[in-house]
């Protein structure tokens, strides 16, 4: 939500965040294909997946009160992504845009960034790992959002929340072997990443046995 994205605003300036996302952030951004989706994915791993894994922006994909039983509608959760993260791409002169219209349906989010008479798109999809058309999503949704779009790069971003009080998806085991899958059925030609978010429940270290 917000607050997370004031938090980690706050964090650049004392020495907070990672140094890998303080190295890409402070440099210099050569604007090719290539160069933003690197920049795109570690937006992302640095923002939501390493927030996730050691803070607690996991929280915020549960329905309050609901003891972690009922996730929030994923267009919800894709918002509060964009809250996070959007400004760490207009900082670099890159542009940002929820819910572009594409091939009959719209993208999540699309970054964009000129230089040199050149355009580089970056497409985003965010999927929750139970959704029933999450191999689907990236073998065939982002890849046409993207080419409706012109856009060289993909993030195919996973929220994976199963665990001990969430059971789906039933036919997966672990987020690793949902990222196994995916990452199979990116189709050759697209550049596309799978990146992962462990949202799952897990009590506060106090709590654990």
């Amino acid at each position: 939500k917000e607050r997370f994205s004031q938090r980690f605003g706050a964090a650049i300036k004392s020495g907070g965040r990672s140094d890998s996302l303080k190295k890409i952030l402070f440099a210099e951004l050569t604007l090719d294909a290539n160069a933003l989706r690197h920049y795109v994915k570690t937006v992302f791993s640095e923002l939501i997946v390493r927030e996730s894994e050691n803070g607690e922006w996991w929280k915020t994909v549960w329905v309050e009160g609901s003891d972690f039983a009922s996730v929030r509608a994923e267009p919800d959760v894709a918002r509060d992504i964009y809250n996070v993260v959007s400004h760490w791409f207009r900082v670099k002169g890159l542009c940002v845009d929820r819910e572009v219209r594409a091939s009959g349906g719209s993208i999540d989010m699309l970054v964009t960034g000129a230089a040199n008479s050149e355009i580089s798109r970056c497409g985003v999809e965010v999927k929750f790992a139970h959704h029933q058309n999450v191999i689907h999503g990236v073998s065939h949704q982002l890849p046409d959002y993207m080419d409706d779009l012109r856009a060289e790069a993909g993030i195919y971003m996973v929220i994976w929340c199963k665990g001990d009080k969430f059971s789906k998806p039933t036919n997966y085991a672990s987020m690793e072997e949902l990222a196994d899958e995916l990452k199979r059925n990116v189709p050759k030609e697209k550049r596309i990443d799978v990146v992962s978010v462990n949202a799952s429940y897990r009590p506060a270290p106090s709590k654990r046995i």
